[in-house]
């Protein structure tokens, strides 16, 4: 079964969940009504909810805690979001604190503190903030603009990811246009399997493939630029612009290699392009 039809079979299966126990709840707050089916609290701070929320205005509260599935039709404001589920929102998110098992899409997302997706991460606009960590999916057709960036699957980004530290573990083949930081890390994850299952439902299995069939995962970029770049294991097709770099056992750099201070390259390690010492 492909990744897509995990999801539409887990999106039938949360549709299907009974919610006669508890009934349909509705409250309204600063114009916003939330419609909860299934159990689940709601007061002028907080949601608790377990089965299916829908939100049909922008709402601004402190706390969202919500096993299921979470719908908005604008922004959604708050201190922290935690989610088992799915969340689809038809605006932007903003939070503090983020963290959801399963899949999240949104027009943008601003964490300014820190956030944590096991799952899917799906933005049509930019992603910003201050710590994500993604065990997973991250896609955007825009930009990343993070304090630290940590990915441990698949990366599918149109635009540029900026970070001051960026650490990405690669289990699939990925893509950036640029990716800029202080200090970055890349290399083939070491873990044996990343997995999400909801209702008995495999959401994200990505890594087990890769290691079965043991493919080296290709990143595509037009460049890589840092103050210190360190790769293994992993295919580079694009530039490494750095002032000092690693390029360690089994990874292989279709592209010119560009420094200003040092250079290190395991004899297991592969540069197709040319290397050069360059002025700062």
């Amino acid at each position: 079964m492909s990744g897509v039809e995990r999801f539409e079979e887990y999106e039938r299966r949360l549709r299907g969940v009974p919610y006669t126990v508890a009934g349909v709840l509705k409250r309204e707050i600063s114009g916003a009504t939330i419609s909860v089916r299934g159990a689940g609290k709601v007061d002028d701070y907080r949601i608790k909810a377990s089965g299916s929320v829908y939100i049909d205005r922008t709402l601004n509260i402190r706390e969202i805690n919500v096993a299921g599935r979470l719908e908005a039709s604008e922004d959604l404001i708050a201190e922290s979001i935690t989610i088992a589920g799915s969340i689809d929102i038809a605006g932007h998110i903003e939070c503090s604190r983020l963290s959801i098992a399963g899949s999240c899409k949104a027009r943008d997302i601003e964490v300014r503190d820190r956030g944590k997706v096991s799952g899917r991460l799906v933005v049509r606009e930019n992603i910003g903030g201050g710590e994500l960590k993604v065990a997973g999916l991250l896609k955007t057709p825009k930009s990343v603009k993070l304090r630290e960036l940590k990915l441990s699957g698949k990366l599918d980004v149109g635009g540029t990811v900026e970070c001051d530290y960026i650490e990405l573990k690669l289990s699939s083949n990925s893509r950036a246009d640029s990716i800029r930081a202080r200090e970055i890390l890349m290399e083939r994850s070491k873990e044996r399997e990343i997995r999400v299952q909801l209702f008995g439902i495999d959401l994200i299995n990505i890594s087990r493939r890769i290691a079965r069939r043991r493919v080296k995962p290709v990143l595509r970029v037009h460049e890589v630029v840092a103050d210190h770049i360190e790769i293994y294991d992993i295919i580079l097709e694009g530039k490494l612009r750095g002032g000092s770099i690693i390029v360690g056992e089994g990874a292989v750099i279709k592209g010119d290699v560009y420094y200003t201070e040092d250079i290190a390259v395991d004899e297991r390690a592969t540069i197709l392009g040319r290397v050069e010492r360059v002025g700062t």
